[in-house]
C-alpha cells in the first residue's frame, strides 16, 4: 500500500487537486487506468467544510471517501488514522490511500504516524498545495506550519499561478526553493486540472 499525504494551508486547492489525481487514476482523463493500469484507492478526509460535490464526483469514479472530522491529525486524530490504516487493509486492500488533513496539520507528524500503524507501506510521499494567492500573507500570519507544510513536501504544487500576478508569482518562486529546495516544483491551475505528468511523478 502507498500513501500519499496531501497537505497545504486551508483554501489552497487540495481537494480539488486530489479530484484530479483521482480521475488521472481512473483513466478519466488518459491516466494510469485507461492503459490498463487499474489502480485502486482510497481517500481519506479529514478536512471540514462543503467537500459534498467532489465526493460525489469521486464515488461516480468507483472511490470510497472516508471522513474524518473529529480533530485535527495532528493532535487528536493520531490514533484514528492508525485504527483507519489497519481497516483498510483488509476491507478495501487499496494500492495507494490518498490523504487530506486539516489545513493546520503538520505533514511530517502524519507520516511518522503512519508508519508507527504498523500496515505495511512501500511507501509514503507528501505533496503540498501551495497558494500562490496568498503565499505572502499565510507567511506571515504561520510562518512555522508553513514552513513545515513546505519543508516536509516531496512534490509541491504551486496553485492558482492563472490568478496571481508576477510579483506575487516572483515572491513565492523564491521563497519555496529557499525552504526545500529538494522538492519537485509544478505550477499548476487545479481548477483547470493538473497535468499527468505530475502524478506520474507522484504516484510511480
Amino acid at each position: 500500500m502507498k500513501l500519499i499525504i496531501f497537505s497545504g494551508f486551508l483554501g489552497s486547492g487540495k481537494t480539488v487537486s486530489i479530484l484530479s489525481l483521482a480521475k488521472y487514476l481512473s483513466g478519466k482523463n488518459g491516466g494510469r487506468a485507461a492503459a490498463g493500469y487499474g489502480a485502486k484507492a482510497v481517500i481519506l478526509e479529514n478536512e471540514v467544510g462543503d467537500v459534498n460535490y467532489d465526493q460525489s464526483m469521486l464515488r461516480k469514479s468507483g472511490y470510497e471517501i472516508i471522513n474524518m472530522l473529529a480533530g485535527c491529525i495532528c493532535c487528536t486524530l493520531s490514533n484514528d488514522l492508525m485504527t483507519q490504516l489497519r481497516e483498510f487493509v483488509p476491507w478495501y486492500n487499496p494500492e495507494y490511500v490518498i490523504f487530506e488533513p486539516t489545513g493546520l496539520a503538520y505533514p511530517e507528524a502524519i507520516s511518522e504516524t503512519a508508519k508507527e500503524s504498523g500496515v505495511e507501506l512501500e511507501w509514503v510521499r507528501t505533496v503540498t498545495v501551495v497558494d500562490a494567492l496568498r503565499y505572502g500573507a499565510i507567511m506571515e500570519m504561520a510562518p512555522k506550519l508553513m514552513e513545515a507544510q513546505i519543508g516536509a513536501a516531496d512534490t509541491i504544487l504551486l496553485n492558482k499561478i492563472d490568478a496571481a500576478d508576477a510579483d506575487e508569482l516572483a515572491a513565492v518562486r523564491r521563497g519555496i526553493p529557499a525552504i526545500n529546495p529538494n522538492a519537485a516544483l509544478y505550477e499548476v491551475s487545479a481548477k483547470q486540472g493538473v497535468p499527468d505528468k505530475v502524478f506520474e511523478r507522484i504516484t510511480r
